[in-house]
C-alpha cells in the first residue's frame, strides 16, 4: 500500500530511489499500468512508484528544480502528505474570498486519467487571496494539505525532492487561481520516456551509465545439492566454489574489472569492450574450468554431469554504484539466459553473439 510504503521511507527502512529504480527499470509490461511519469506543468517532474489497488491513493516521487517559478494556488482533489527526502520547501496556504477588487479569477481544472489532459473551466468569480499560514518545510519533515485547501510551493534548496502521498480522491477537478487579463493559460504536461526517468533516478542515487562485457556463473540444481550430500561434504564443496569465485572477482578487479557474488553463482564485468573475442575465450579457459573444476573437485563423479556450472555472457548497457552489482534491462536478461543455460554450456547474448559473428566471418 502506498501509506505504508511512506511510512518505511520516513522510518529510513527503504531507499525511495531504489525503490523508484526497482519500479521503472523494469520492462513496462511488468508494471502497474496506472504508472506514469511527468513534467508537471506546476514545475517538478513527478514520477510515480505505487497505486492502491481500489486507485483512491498513489505514492509519487516530486523532483523541484531551485530557481523555478512558484507553482500557482492551486487546491488538490485529494488528501495530501508529502515528506521532504531533500532539499528545502516554503509552502504557503491561502484563503480565497470573494471580492469584486480581487485580481484573480476562480478556475477549475478537470483532469482526463485516460488521456492525461487537463481542461480549463475560468467562472466569474473574482477573489482575493488571504495567507492562512506559511511554512519552511526541510529533509527529513512531513506536511499535509487538505483536499481544497489553496497553497503555492516555492523551491528554497538545489536537489530538492519530495515523496508525496495522495489519499481520499474526490472528483478529478481542482481548482486554480488565475490573473485577471491572463488569457489562454497553459496547464500542460509533458510525458517522460522510460529512459528519461531511469536517467533521472540513476542522478540521485549516484548510478553512472555505462556498458561493458558481462558473465554470469551459477550452480544449476544448486537448491537440490545439499538434500543429495552429507552436510559436511556439501559445505566443502560449496566452500570451495566460492573460494574459486573469490578469487576469480580479485583477478577482475586487478585487471580494471570487477565482481560480486550473487545467489549461488559469481557475476563479473569489464568495461573495457575492444576485444570480443578475447574475453569469449576468457570465459570459456578460465572462468567456466575453474569454476567447474572447483565445484567437481571434491563430488562424487556420478553427480558432476548433474550438478554443473551454467554460464551466460554477453555486451550489455548497465548502471553501476558503489558497491552494488551492476544493474539493468540487459544484466536481468542475462540472468534469464543463466536460468536457461544447460548445465556445463556457455550461452551469450544477442549483441556479443552478433560481434562474434562479424568478426570470424
Amino acid at each position: 500500500m502506498p501509506n505504508k510504503l511512506l511510512d518505511r521511507i520516513i522510518a529510513k527502512e527503504i531507499d525511495p530511489f531504489m525503490l523508484a529504480w526497482e519500479v521503472w527499470s523494469c520492462p513496462a509490461t511488468h508494471r502497474d499500468p496506472r504508472l506514469y511519469a511527468e513534467i508537471h506543468p506546476l514545475g517538478f517532474k513527478k514520477i510515480e512508484i505505487a497505486y492502491s489497488q481500489s486507485g483512491d491513493s498513489s505514492l509519487s516521487l516530486h523532483f523541484w528544480d531551485k530557481g523555478a517559478p512558484s507553482s500557482p494556488l492551486h487546491t488538490h482533489h485529494f488528501d495530501m502528505k508529502s515528506y521532504v527526502i531533500s532539499g528545502c520547501l516554503l509552502d504557503v496556504e491561502y484563503e480565497a474570498k470573494e471580492n469584486k477588487e480581487g485580481l484573480y479569477l476562480a478556475a477549475e481544472i478537470k483532469y482526463d486519467t485516460l488521456s492525461k489532459t487537463r481542461a480549463i473551466d475560468v467562472s466569474s468569480s473574482v477573489v482575493t487571496p488571504e495567507i492562512l499560514r506559511t511554512r519552511i518545510i526541510s529533509a527529513s519533515e512531513l506536511y499535509t494539505i487538505s483536499k481544497g485547501v489553496f497553497h503555492n510551493t516555492s523551491v528554497l534548496a538545489k536537489n530538492t525532492v519530495t515523496a508525496m502521498l495522495r489519499e481520499n480522491c474526490a472528483s478529478k477537478s481542482t481548482k486554480i487561481l488565475q490573473e485577471r487579463g491572463i488569457k489562454n493559460l497553459k496547464l500542460e504536461e509533458i510525458v517522460m520516456s522510460d529512459d528519461q526517468v531511469i536517467d533521472l533516478i540513476a542522478q540521485h542515487i549516484q548510478l553512472r551509465k555505462t556498458h561493458g562485457f558481462v558473465v554470469l556463473a551459477d550452480i544449476d540444481g544448486f537448491t537440490n545439492l545439499k538434500t543429495c550430500l552429507p552436510e559436511k561434504l556439501w559445505v566443502s564443496i560449496l566452500t570451495s566454489f566460492f573460494g574459486e569465485c573469490d578469487r576469480l572477482i580479485a583477478e577482475a578487479i586487478m585487471c580494471g574489472g570487477n565482481g560480486y557474488i550473487i545467489g549461488d553463482g559469481v557475476l563479473l564485468f569489464s568495461e573495457d569492450t575492444k576485444n570480443a573475442e578475447m574475453w569469449i575465450n576468457h570465459v570459456r579457459e578460465v572462468v567456466s574450468k575453474r569454476l567447474r573444476f572447483a565445484l567437481h573437485k571434491l563430488m562424487p563423479v556420478d553427480l558432476q554431469s548433474i550438478y554443473d556450472v551454467a554460464v551466460a555472457t554477453g555486451i550489455c548497457d548497465f548502471h553501476l554504484r558503489k558497491t552494488v552489482d551492476p544493474i539493468g534491462v540487459d544484466i536481468d536478461e542475462l540472468f534469464k539466459l543463466c536460468n536457461s543455460a544447460d548445465a556445463g554450456h556457455i550461452v551469450m547474448n544477442d549483441k556479443l553473439s552478433k560481434i562474434l559473428g562479424y568478426q570470424t566471418n
